[in-house]
């Protein structure tokens, strides 16, 4: 099973990174490596399925040349090729329509597992109708090829869309919001509106207040209104007793209406059909599975996978980045199992707050914690394009301690006491400055009254070094000069900490005594009110109010 799976993962990445990545999963192992070479060289050479399962690369027998015809379809070129076969463009004869043909060929030894497998395939999809499910129109069998016929759709999978968006990033050095900057694939589709986003609804009650509404959010749109379509056809799937298993990039196809459509059910699980348990199954992409199915036979996989799979590509598009990228795929799998995603708005600092919490709901690693049915994500998602509140709460820093300690109970105990100690022994190094502080700020007091300037302002200056704020620095400075007799610079000091200080009765209290010697009677009564409604807690707040009032 290891060559099959390093097989369907080789086959799906550009040439040119395939020999890094085997390097890489076949480190120490070159036996493994040659097979798997030995594979993908007959796979290139064929029209076919590989038996990944038999292992067994046979000689090939003579393949159809693809201008040629199976059955009652007529090859025009090749779209593309997987491990479990390949996909013409194709015009069937009888209906006069063009058709995406996906073949299983026997020329190279295919078990009978693998015919199977391809067959279910086609049995998954054909009993699923929904607008965002790729159709299945027929299936048959011609002179020992397998084959089924599905619906054409003429645009990009969303992989490529996204590695569109990457090389626009890296040629952008910094990222308008404009009409320029909105993807061409974007641009050719329906969903796109020169004009910007639809209107929101304007019912003021149910108007979030996140940053869903700041400008620039359209792409945002589009992609919640994509993602939220694909969602409604899980929901379908999912109610019909069909898990996909494989959702990613690749397997979504994007049509010029906007369109998003579910593609390639050949991972797909059907509920009702005896003998397909999870035990010990490891199927699908890693970038993009689950928690549960990496570690499949020891958690039970349902519905809720295909929702994992479903946030993780949302992540990628908010975020143009996995939510767990890495150099192998044990490292990958690894940091799914026991590392928490980054939030995409601290790697995209424009995604708004809803989407990204959207998102990060989606790829909770419990599944007891994610929108527990793809309809609920839907609905979340159409909430963020019109703007209404979402069904969710972000976290806040409790509840990510909290999982925290679900996950790491050993860990997080030792954390806590180690933090306990540290808040202790922090807590009362603050009291014993604080302390030092406000002994400064009595010593430059009674320096000031008894005409000791120098050495006032001398201690003002030691406490200005060990923290004391500026609205404190200027009321003392100003009480100072006051008692030397600068009564004008010492009125500007004081009006700045009055500023600075708000709601402390000293500093309010010193000015109304600097109105009082400006002879500013009229404003010295009406600050004098407000000295003596209030309710000072502090030693020089009451020193201070007295003071005021002794004028």
């Amino acid at each position: 099973m290891i060559d099959e799976q390093i097989f369907d993962q080789v086959v799906q990445l550009p040439v040119g990174k395939r020999a890094a990545f085997l390097a890489s999963e076949c480190k120490d192992q070159p036996e493994l490596r040659t097979r798997i070479e030995a594979l993908i060289a007959a796979h290139e050479q064929a029209d076919s399925l590989l038996d990944t399962e038999a292992m067994a690369v046979e000689e090939t027998s003579v393949e159809r040349p693809i201008h040629q015809t199976i059955g009652d379809f007529e090859i025009i070129r090749e779209l593309g090729r997987g491990g479990m076969g390949v996909v013409y463009e194709a015009r069937q004869k009888s209906l006069k329509r063009r058709v995406a043909l996906k073949v299983l060929s026997s020329g190279l030894g295919l078990s009978s597992k693998a015919i199977l497998r391809f067959r279910r395939e086609a049995e998954a999809a054909g009993k699923l109708h929904h607008t965002n499910i790729v159709p299945i129109y027929t299936t048959g069998e011609d002179k020992g090829i397998h084959y089924y016929a599905m619906e054409l759709i003429d645009g990009p999978s969303l992989d490529a869309v996204i590695e569109d968006l990457r090389k626009q990033k890296m040629e952008a050095a910094e990222a308008r919001e404009s009409d320029a900057d909105v993807p061409s694939w974007l641009r050719k589709t329906a969903l796109y509106d020169a004009t910007g986003p639809a209107p929101a609804r304007t019912d003021a009650s149910s108007v979030s207040t996140s940053s869903t509404v700041a400008q620039g959010s359209r792409y945002f749109d589009h992609v919640a209104t994509m993602i939220a379509e694909v969602a409604d056809a899980l929901e379908h799937a999912h109610e019909h007793g069909v898990i996909h298993r494989d959702i990613k990039p690749s397997n979504l196809l994007l049509a010029p209406d906007g369109r998003l459509s579910v593609n390639d059910f050949g991972l797909a699980r059907m509920l009702e059909q005896p003998g397909m348990t999870m035990s010990g199954e490891f199927v699908g992409s890693p970038l993009y599975m689950s928690p549960e199915q990496i570690t499949a036979g020891r958690v039970t996989i349902d519905h809720r996978t295909d929702i994992y799979s479903l946030g993780a590509t949302l992540y990628e598009l908010l975020s143009l980045r996995p939510p767990f990228p890495g150099q192998s795929r044990d490292q990958v799998l690894s940091q799914i199992l026991h590392k928490e995603p980054v939030s995409t708005r601290k790697i995209n600092r424009k995604v708004p707050t809803d989407l990204d919490t959207i998102c990060m709901k989606a790829i909770e690693k419990d599944p007891d914690q994610r929108y527990q049915t793809a309809g609920q994500l839907a609905k979340d998602l159409r909430a963020y394009v019109n703007r209404h509140s979402i069904s969710i709460r972000r976290q806040g820093p409790v509840a990510r301690i909290a999982k925290l300690a679900r996950r790491n109970p050993l860990a997080t105990s030792f954390l806590a006491f180690v933090c306990a100690v540290t808040v202790f022994g922090v807590t009362a190094w603050w009291q014993r400055h604080v302390a030092r502080i406000e002994d400064i700020k009595v010593q430059i007091i009674e320096k000031a009254m008894y005409g000791e300037f120098d050495e006032a302002k001398q201690l003002l200056q030691e406490a200005e070094a060990i923290g004391l704020e500026k609205g404190w620095r200027l009321l003392l400075l100003g009480q100072i000069l006051l008692h030397e007799g600068d009564q004008i610079l010492a009125y500007d000091h004081l009006v700045e900490a009055a500023l600075k200080l708000p709601y402390e009765t000293a500093a309010y209290s010193l000015l109304a005594v600097s109105y009082y010697l400006f002879g500013r009677e009229d404003e010295y009564m009406l600050r004098l009110r407000d000295v003596y409604e209030s309710r000072p807690k502090t030693f020089l707040g009451k020193l201070f109010k007295g003071y005021a009032l002794h004028w």
